[in-house]
């Protein structure tokens, strides 16, 4: 998910992003964008006090790309054999794209440093 954040509201009290599995409150200002794997991550925010907050949140089913990754076929019309081959591809891709995020050793490495 591509989530930004907008209105009138103090970010210090009120509307910080919580990354649930990951343990972290991370202060979500009016403006910011956060891009959030949405469906391996759980989110949220908490309430915003004394003022108004809206977002803008984008996102991109998953299905649509087993889809065009399964060469435009439903994973119930193909075999046996190649549904699980394609469930397998697609777990690795998965994982490989989990890496592409940054860690918090390299961001905050990057800041120290």
């Amino acid at each position: 998910c591509a989530i930004t954040a907008l209105g009138n509201f103090d970010y210090k009290s009120g509307s910080q992003m919580i990354l649930w599995d990951l343990k972290m409150v991370i202060e979500f200002p009016a403006g910011t964008s956060m891009l959030i794997p949405s469906g391996y991550c759980q989110h949220g925010n908490t309430a915003v006090v004394g003022g108004c907050r809206y977002s803008f949140t984008q996102y991109s089913a998953g299905g649509l790309f087993w889809y065009r990754d399964d060469q435009m076929r439903t994973r119930t019309s193909m075999s046996d054999e190649e549904g699980k081959r394609q469930k397998r591809e697609a777990k690795d891709k998965v994982l490989e794209g989990l890496k592409l995020y940054s860690t918090l050793d390299e961001i905050f490495g990057s800041v120290v440093n």
